[in-house]
């Protein structure tokens, strides 16, 4: 008997951001949905921004939906604890590397070698790559954080100045993450009417 997928099945149940209050509890399984889409979507943009790039989108999107697989047996750290100090982030690190490790010992043969380039991603990916998924994983992080705030939720001022932070590097390094935050990020900062009136209609009044 293999556990893998069972354990991995246990990411519905587990929530994120336990630290910070939510209006509206996260899972780990839809973040890692997430940040798969976001990472597929910067791969295909950074193709497309730039003529010498030659990204296999649909890999990287496979990279994402298992970043944080580990976190099914090490939990998650909310970020903002997890930078307290260089020592505490460094163990955490080690904690979720470990993680990935036990979660690929749980494959029989036949898949392990595949899996284990997929979940110890720190050692069998480019830069250039890790770039895009972590870039992904912060804009996941930033929606959430934009989605709370818009609700009412104050208890996300300070995720939002640290990861806005963050997002700036990253815009600095990949081409995608400037388009993606000009044209798709401001829409978690916006309500579902709003959308709908302003984005969704307009583009079938011509059908009206």
């Amino acid at each position: 008997m293999h556990s893998t997928f069972k354990l991995l099945a246990m990411a519905g149940q587990q929530n994120r951001w336990t630290k910070t209050p939510s209006f509206f509890p996260e899972s780990l399984s839809f973040h890692l949905y997430q940040t798969a889409q976001f990472a597929h979507c910067l791969a295909i943009l950074e193709n497309t921004l730039n003529e010498d790039e030659n990204l296999d989108a649909g890999h990287i999107a496979v990279l994402a939906l298992y970043h944080d697989a580990g976190e099914v047996i090490s939990e998650d750290v909310n970020g903002l604890f997890k930078n307290i100090s260089k020592n505490f982030k460094s163990k955490v690190s080690t904690c979720e590397e470990e993680s990935n490790q036990i979660l690929a010992k749980t494959l029989p043969e036949i898949l392990r070698p595949e899996f284990e380039k997929i979940f110890n991603q720190k050692t069998n990916i480019d830069e250039k790559t890790k770039h895009i998924l972590k870039a992904a994983d912060i804009l996941s992080a930033f929606s959430k954080i934009q989605t709370e705030i818009l609700a009412g939720n104050q208890s996300y001022i300070r995720a939002y100045e640290f990861t806005l932070q963050e997002l700036n590097f990253y815009k600095k390094e990949l081409k995608s993450v400037s388009y993606f935050m000009e044209h798709f990020t401001p829409a978690f900062s916006t309500h579902t009417e709003d959308i709908v009136g302003e984005c969704l209609a307009p583009l079938f009044n011509s059908e009206v």
